[in-house]
């Protein structure tokens, strides 16, 4: 077990971009849904986790109470090391 941080920045709707189809996937429901201009700031509930993702504009992120699949860029993955002891 452990811990990942995910960068807000590296998030994709699944079936987006053709590249991300073998990326990790994550599933919720929308709870927040901003326009920032170039971005969609989004607030994903997953499970019992709340997570922020900044969404490209095109196409537009789903509304609010809806379910999402997004693919998230494998180089935006940070595996926390376990501290022992």
């Amino acid at each position: 077990s452990g811990t990942i941080l995910i960068r807000p920045e590296g998030a994709r709707l699944a079936g987006s971009h053709p590249e991300a189809n073998s990326w990790p996937k994550l599933s919720g429901q929308v709870v927040q849904r901003r326009f920032q201009g170039q971005v969609y700031s989004m607030e994903i509930r997953v499970n019992d986790l709340q997570l922020h993702f900044d969404l490209p504009i095109d196409p537009p992120p789903p509304q609010i109470g809806a379910a999402i699949t997004l693919t998230i860029q494998p180089a935006v993955l940070v595996r926390l090391r376990e501290q022992t002891g």
